[in-house]
This record gives structure tokens, C-alpha cells and sequence, in this order.
């Protein structure tokens, strides 16, 4: 009897393997494996839910706790790029928080992605279809950054350095989910 998960890769593979077509030769079940690659990619998004990563061969889904430490590591360069501008560009040159903390975003977003592309993800999708993507989820935190530092300047009255490192918390969680899912 299988331990654990194994039962449902058996189960898996009695279901898939005979759908190739072996007698065509190895090229065309080099083929069927490279389809099937394809196809399972999304497998590797799969949420953290137990009913769900129990329905799944092990092998098609990675743990989340390893990427995310290496996400806040990445985002540790990136977040204090992100503050050493916002600190100078509010201590030196006088500007709003909200705008020196967007430019701050910005150049930690450019940072965060040649970090995140290489070593978080180490993702294979090439340059033309993770840059997008990563902008766009780049863009979406900039501006939740600046809701966030926004609303918490003018309502609640905190020091801008205080909700700076609220902001930043949220901007963590749902960049990484985002990213993690559709960018890399």
C-alpha cells in the first residue's frame, strides 16, 4: 500500500501514462511529456490547502515556505533601498512622504525584480513574459503603497515612518501571493 500521497501518484499515473502513445516511439511520448509539463505548469501555484495538495502527485507542486523566506530576503534589499530614499528624500529635500515613498517603491520594484526573477522563483519564463507581469504587480503595490501611506498620514496621524512599515507589510503579503501565482 502506498505512504502518504503516493497512492494518489499511482492513481495519477494509471489514469495518464496510458494515454501515450508508446508504440509510436520515444518521440512521441517526448512529446506527450513536454504537453504534459505545459499543461501541469499551473500545478505549481497550487494553494497551501490540504484537500486540495492531497488531490496532487507531490512532484507537481513546490512547498511555499523556502520561496517565501527567499522573498523576504529579496524584499529585505529592495525595502531598504525603498526607505533610504523615502528617509533622504523627506530628511534632505523636504518632499511629501507619500511621493518620496512612491519614488522609494520604485526603485526597490526594479531591484526586487532581478532578485526575485533569479533567485526567489528562479524562474525559466523569459524576460518578455515575467517583466510585465512583475510591472504590473509592481504597479498594483506601488499604488496599495500609497493608499496605505496615504490613509494612515492623514487619518490616523503616525509618524510617516510608521505607516510606511504598514504599508510595506501589506504590500509583502499580496505581491508575494500575486507574483508567486501568475508572474513567475
Amino acid at each position: 500500500m502506498p505512504v502518504g500521497n503516493d497512492h494518489h501518484q499511482v492513481a495519477w499515473e494509471a489514469q495518464v501514462l496510458p494515454l501515450y502513445d508508446t508504440r509510436a516511439g520515444t518521440d512521441s511520448r517526448a512529446q506527450a511529456c513536454r504537453s504534459e509539463t505545459v499543461a501541469l505548469r499551473w500545478l505549481r501555484v497550487v494553494p497551501q490547502w490540504p484537500a486540495l495538495r492531497s488531490l496532487l502527485p507531490t512532484k507537481y507542486y513546490r512547498p511555499m515556505t523556502p520561496q517565501l523566506l527567499r522573498y523576504g530576503l529579496a524584499g529585505a534589499v529592495g525595502t531598504a533601498l525603498h526607505y533610504a530614499i523615502l528617509v533622504s528624500l523627506v530628511q534632505f529635500a523636504h518632499a511629501p512622504a507619500v511621493a518620496a515613498s512612491t519614488a522609494g517603491a520604485v526603485a526597490g520594484a526594479l531591484v526586487n525584480y532581478v532578485l526575485n526573477h533569479r533567485w526567489t522563483f528562479a524562474s525559466s519564463r523569459t524576460h518578455d513574459h515575467a517583466l510585465p507581469r512583475f510591472a504590473a504587480v509592481a504597479l498594483a503595490g506601488i499604488a496599495i503603497n500609497a493608499i496605505v501611506m496615504g490613509t494612515m498620514l492623514s487619518l490616523v496621524g503616525v509618524h510617516y515612518l510608521v505607516a510606511q512599515i504598514v504599508a510595506t507589510g501589506v504590500v509583502f503579503v499580496v505581491s508575494f501571493l500575486v507574483n508567486r501565482a501568475w508572474t513567475f
